[in-house]
């Protein structure tokens, strides 16, 4: 069956019909778009029921509140999506093998990037899907794109600049695809002592900023806090088990 088409013989029951919306237009041309099917996304099922307009009998059926089930006709609805990047590439000038990889070598060179990343930047880039694999093929080869290199900036990065504790750090990287061996190389750069040092003094500050609170309080929302920064449970109790 051609893409986009609707097989109009489908047994949708005794007596139904079916009707479609017309195909989607190009906002500048006239010509029509081949949905792609294996993309579509079912987002909302309304089914109706109505009885044909002008119906003879209805007053007498409504009197006695009932209705005639062999008139009345079922209007079946099915609201698909497409997922966003594809609605983004869709409408995109496309652009050649060669464009997309020098546009991608800036976007690399400018900071370290996860292979998530490029892929969704080349569906922004609308370079046809076929091309992905070869695209990111030679950024790895001419050491464009590295996931180690990426995952241990990404680390190092969250660390220094925010203090994030190694659990958050780590599911970042995993919601970015990163392997499991280089989430670990990453960790490793994370020196201890430094570590527990800053999760002290995070500790301690927010401990003393909770002066007005009572001294359960003040250790409970000290060790949420220092959870949602993505510390270690057991290292935040130690922190502040001598809170008193």
């Amino acid at each position: 069956m051609t893409p986009g088409a609707i097989n109009r013989s489908t047994p949708f029951g005794v007596g139904s019909e079916i009707q479609t919306l017309p195909a989607f237009q190009h906002s500048e041309r006239n010509d029509r778009v081949i949905l792609p099917f294996d993309k579509l996304r079912v987002t909302t099922v309304l089914v109706m029921l109505s009885l044909p307009t002008g119906q003879a009998g209805l007053q007498k059926h409504a009197s006695y509140r009932r209705v005639p089930f062999d008139k009345l006709r079922v209007t079946v609805v099915v609201i698909l999506s497409l997922p966003k990047y594809y609605l983004r590439s869709m409408y995109k000038k496309s652009l050649t093998k060669e464009q997309a990889l020098q546009k991608l070598k800036h976007y690399c060179a400018y900071q370290e990037r996860a292979h998530s990343e490029v892929k969704e930047k080349l569906y922004d880039l609308g370079v046809w899907k076929k091309d992905h694999d070869e695209i990111i093929s030679t950024l790895i080869e001419e050491n464009y794109l590295n996931e180690e290199r990426f995952a241990i900036a990404f680390a190092g990065g969250k660390w220094r600049v925010k203090h994030w504790g190694r659990v958050k750090i780590k599911y970042e990287l995993k919601q970015k695809q990163v392997s499991e061996y280089c989430i670990k190389k990453a960790m490793k750069q994370i020196d201890e002592d430094e570590y527990m040092t800053v999760l002290k003094k995070m500790a301690d500050e927010r401990y003393a900023s909770l002066k007005s609170d009572q001294y359960m309080v003040r250790k409970k929302k000290t060790m949420d806090f220092l959870m949602a920064r993505g510390f270690e449970m057991d290292l935040i109790r130690k922190a502040v088990e001598d809170k008193a």
